[in-house]
């Protein structure tokens, strides 16, 4: 009986490996299992190859999905829900939010709002923001926090608002207006 195995092993440093195994069981009238002849060949290389091909092509899928859900759009609001519900979808999150900052106010309000379930917050809904926190926002970069409660960049208050808001990760892109 023939068998083709490709497994992913976690070395003792952490590092991770493919592994496809191939070959012949020669099995006993009872069924079990006498002798294993095969090899073992090290993929990784062409795993994370075909890993990276096989997110390519999910990423451009997903963009021609918001080029064709979008094409059509004028309102900006009705954009803005389109596109955060997509977005919501593609990274199978939990909440996603299409926020703008009142800095006057020191509040983000959510434009629009994506939810697998049951949202904290809906279109036009106010939540004052931490100082600390709305400070990554503004500093123009994506901000990805994959745990907020071990992210070294958050002091308790930012980490203590960001759970506040009913999130354990977050990851935040800039959208630049009048030139900020």
């Amino acid at each position: 009986e023939r068998y083709e195995v490709e497994v992913r092993i976690a070395q003792p440093d952490g590092e991770v490996r493919w592994l496809r195994m191939l070959g012949h069981l020669d099995r006993d009238q009872h069924g079990r299992v006498v002798q294993i002849q095969g090899v073992l060949r090290d993929v990784t290389e062409h795993s994370l190859a075909m890993l990276r091909l096989r997110q390519a092509d999910e990423r451009h899928a997903f963009l021609l999905e918001v080029a064709d859900a979008l094409r059509e759009l004028r309102d900006p609001v009705e954009i803005g829900r389109t596109f955060v519900s997509l977005l919501g979808r593609q990274l199978q999150a939990d909440k996603a939010y299409y926020t703008r900052v009142d800095e006057a106010g020191g509040w983000l309000v959510v434009e629009s709002a994506y939810s697998a379930g049951r949202s904290r917050f809906s279109p036009g809904a106010r939540t004052e923001i931490h100082w600390p926190t709305l400070q990554l926002m503004q500093d123009g970069a994506i901000v990805a926090i994959d745990d907020v409660t071990t992210d070294e960049r958050l002091d308790a208050g930012s980490r203590a608002w960001i759970l506040g808001i009913g999130a354990r990760s977050l990851l935040v892109a800039p959208q630049i207006h009048d030139g900020r």
